[in-house]
């Protein structure tokens, strides 16, 4: 089931997305902010800044989380040790 949500989130990228555009990406929270244990979870957002000359000369995106799930399976091993 996907949850409605209002977060942003900031990332250091090669590419340069136009705004607007939508994005997909897949997460795994933390122990300490998902009910300690990691969690894998599967996001929906759409591009809302691009700052270019960031940091090691990637391109700076914000992007609104919109829509998110929880996925089945493990996490990421290096996160849950």
């Amino acid at each position: 089931m996907a949850v409605p949500s209002e977060f942003e989130c900031f990332f250091l990228l090669q590419n340069v997305p136009t705004i607007g555009s939508r994005m997909e990406l897949e997460i795994t929270l933390p122990p300490e902010i998902a009910a300690s244990v990691a969690e894998r979870v599967h996001c929906q957002g759409t591009v809302v800044r691009v700052e270019r000359g960031s940091a090691a000369g990637k391109t700076g995106v914000v992007c609104t989380i919109e829509e998110c799930q929880l996925l089945p399976g493990a996490a990421d091993p290096e996160i849950t040790e």
